[in-house]
């Protein structure tokens, strides 16, 4: 096959394209009945969690990113629990609990950079492993959780 050379246009490595994996957070609360909620409300001693699998085609995390909407404007501290395992390993083979104070204003979407809070776990994990957030507000304001957004390569 004979194949036309462009000497005026500049070599192009080929990318890694970066992929996602998202999981929604949900909680549990009890009024007399268990039920839950997505997005999932935390606030007090209330929390909400999210699970799920490193892919099997994963190689590095790009991004972490937990979403969520604060209720009011203030600091909001916020505890935040991850946990990693295998098949057949302890649940909690992997883990880090980290607070983090940030500075939210009522009903505006908020992004917390998770891999920058927690850059050991998530370096630590493998392909397959099952990976559980738990995120709780430590102080006295309100919060919606909505969901986890990883890419990866």
């Amino acid at each position: 096959m004979v194949m036309e050379i462009h000497e005026d246009q500049p070599m192009v490595e080929p990318v890694t394209p970066t992929r996602t994996v998202e999981a929604q957070f949900i909680s549990q609360r009890d009024y007399g009945a268990a039920w839950q909620i997505h997005p999932a409300l935390v606030s007090g001693a209330a929390f909400a969690w999210a699970s799920f699998r490193v892919p099997w085609d994963f190689t590095a995390w790009t991004s972490i990113i937990i979403t969520l909407r604060p209720f009011n404007t203030a600091n909001h501290s916020i505890e935040l629990q991850y946990n990693g395992a295998r098949n057949g390993e302890p649940w909690n083979t992997h883990n880090v609990t980290t607070t983090v104070v940030h500075a939210l204003t009522a009903n505006q979407l908020y992004e917390i950079n998770s891999l920058a809070d927690a850059p050991a776990f998530w370096a630590a994990l493998t392909p397959g492993d099952t990976v559980t957030l738990r995120i709780r507000e430590t102080g006295a304001n309100s919060d919606y959780v909505s969901l986890v957004h990883g890419r990866y390569t």
